[in-house]
């Protein structure tokens, strides 16, 4: 019998990928803040990662100017859930 977790897991690199995006910032451009040994194609790959390395993640937060717990942490799902159940109809027309 296997047990499964209540806990939604966290994808680090969706999450990269998000508040990189709400920056505005290319892939290029991060993998240029990055350093040498990264491209946009090492950035593409790095985004798909389910964890990142902690070094990497500490890097990528302040280049991003975001906590690692942020990164660490953001489920978008339940941010949509909370924006869902708090604008509703009425909350619109008012």
């Amino acid at each position: 019998m296997s047990v499964t977790s209540n806990k939604p897991t966290i994808h680090q690199g969706h999450n990269v990928k998000r508040f990189r995006e709400m920056l505005g910032l290319k892939q290029e451009a991060l993998a240029i803040q990055l350093g040498n040994d990264w491209s946009q194609k090492r950035v593409s790959l790095l985004e798909g990662k389910e964890k990142i390395e902690e070094d990497i993640l500490a890097q990528v937060a302040v280049i991003l100017k975001v906590p690692v717990d942020a990164i660490k942490n953001f489920d978008e799902d339940k941010v949509v859930n909370i924006i869902s159940n708090t604008f509703n109809d009425t909350a619109m027309l008012n």
